[in-house]
């Protein structure tokens, strides 16, 4: 027979059971992001049986702009009896889980992923049984969290006039007896509390968020010890970064949503202004081109050279305000689910520079597609939308070539791909600057002299295009010497 291993001492033992809450309480937090659901684990690791077994908590959140505490939780329980009927409800409980991680003892040896998710279910289901337990029996939420107690920062008070003012100072956990320090708490605390109790502040490095009152009111010894405090100090130090982090998390995501609501603010007041302004440009550019194209009457030179500038200034208008348009429209509908059908690119493209004529008349860059002697098979896309694609990064291509450049179409069949590019020999991209120019109203130059008319949005809506229809867009530029816009397509004859 083995020996008889020997007893722990009682030193030994306390620090085992310290482990065990320790990493109980670090599953349970790792799990919670809310900052009630992180009091309710926090509430529940401070009276469950199985974390550190205290009779009762109050506890009080922080408000140091209002200098104030505010009641937050009182929850406790009755007598000793209820404390052993929920030790023993906890530990059938954990039976109960044990036996069925058994049966699939097996499946976890192959799987040991698994059982670290069982052992989390497991600790997970110690703590809600627990906090929804004791919260049942509490006081309402009306009660004590109607409570609220003023915070007196501008001296330093003695603990014997103002407990509460005091705390707001502490770092560590104290212990107190009613009788000595009655007078120095507010009537709504001191009703609550036993002859002997535990303050225990929750500080970060810049703030105090809470306060918990714990006691052992049913416990076998009502006293504290030392080690009692140094285990709540550590309890405090967990309890106030997952509540810190909690609350960070709040706060990114209500910063998220307002962002969002911002956004889509913006787009439709873009899409609502643009719409607006298209009609009566519209308009415009119809009697300008009457009155230009001497439909209802003969100009004199200086007359047509006004009227040619203002076909092109009005005509540069509409454009932009299409493309407001546009970008407003795709980021309120979000990525649309085009069926992708198999498209010709070629004929996609030609549709594109047919369009971009009218714009880019003056500059006078011929576009040469260079096409593969094998043909050129479909690919798969949304027509409209490749067309589109191809219109953005045609005009941007001849918006920044010098006059009479010629703009270059290569088509690259490639296994299971096609790669489209479209090369200019213009003033090129700097290179700390090519991973910016697909955000929304992005100017390379964005000095008031500026050459380039424009919004800079353009690219924005190309990368929104490209990845409606899944396809694969980069760049490549060198500064003075032109840049090369790639757009890659899955081949639709294989």
């Amino acid at each position: 027979m083995p020996p008889e291993a020997e007893p722990l001492d009682p030193k030994a033992r306390r620090l085992l059971n310290q482990i065990r809450w320790v990493s109980r309480l670090s599953v349970a937090l790792g799990s919670t992001q809310g900052v009630d659901d992180v009091y309710s684990v926090l509430l529940s690791g401070l009276l469950s049986p199985t974390g550190l077994g205290y009779s009762s908590v109050l506890v009080l959140d922080c408000d140091s702009f209002g200098s104030q505490f505010k009641g937050r939780a009182a929850m406790g329980f009755e007598n000793a009896a209820a404390i052993r009927q929920l030790a023993d409800e906890l530990a059938a409980e954990e039976s109960f889980l044990g036996g069925q991680a058994e049966k699939f003892s097996n499946t976890l040896a192959e799987n040991p992923e698994h059982e670290s998710a069982i052992y989390n279910l497991r600790v997970g289901a110690q703590w809600i049984t627990t906090v929804n337990k004791l919260s049942s029996e509490s006081e309402g939420p009306s009660d004590f969290a109607s409570l609220r107690f003023p915070i007196d920062m501008s001296k330093g008070c003695k603990a014997e006039e103002d407990l509460l003012s005091r705390a707001f100072h502490w770092r560590s956990p104290r212990s107190f007896k009613l009788s000595e320090i009655s007078k120095a708490l507010p009537g709504g605390i001191a009703s609550r509390l036993p002859e002997d109790f535990v303050v225990v502040p929750l500080f970060t490095s810049e703030e105090l968020l809470g306060v918990f009152f714990v006691d052992r009111r049913h416990g076998e010894t009502t006293e504290f010890t030392v080690d009692d405090l140094e285990e709540l100090e550590f309890f405090s130090n967990q309890g106030a970064l997952a509540v810190s982090n909690a609350r960070m998390i709040g706060d990114l995501n209500r910063a998220y949503q307002a962002m969002k609501e911002i956004d889509t603010l913006k787009s439709n007041f873009l899409s609502t202004i643009s719409h607006e302004l298209r009609t009566p440009l519209t308009a415009m550019i119809g009697f300008v081109d009457l009155v230009a194209g001497e439909k209802v009457g003969t100009l004199n030179g200086t007359q047509a050279t006004l009227m040619s500038r203002v076909q092109t200034n009005v005509r540069h208008m509409i454009t932009m305000v299409t493309d407001l348009i546009e970008v407003a429209e795709l980021q309120s509908q979000g990525p649309k689910g085009h069926a992708l059908l198999p498209t010709d690119p070629l004929e996609a493209l030609l549709k594109a520079q047919e369009m971009l004529d009218h714009r880019r008349r003056d500059k006078r860059c011929e576009i040469v597609p260079e096409l593969p002697m094998d043909g050129l098979p479909k690919v798969y896309a949304h027509e409209e939308s490749l067309h589109r694609i191809f219109f953005h990064l045609l005009d941007n291509a001849t918006k920044f070539s010098p006059d009479m450049n010629p703009i270059h179409v290569v088509f690259d069949v490639r296994d299971r791909t096609i790669a489209i590019s479209i090369r200019d020999h213009g003033i090129g991209i700097p290179k700390e600057k090519v991973a910016k120019i697909f955000e929304q109203f992005y100017q390379v130059d964005n000095s008031m002299t500026r050459s380039q008319e424009g919004l800079g949005i353009g690219l924005n809506i190309t990368r929104m295009l490209a990845q409606n229809i899944k396809a694969q867009l980069h760049v490549e530029s060198t500064l003075g010497l032109g840049s090369t816009f790639t757009i890659e397509l899955a081949r639709a004859d294989l």
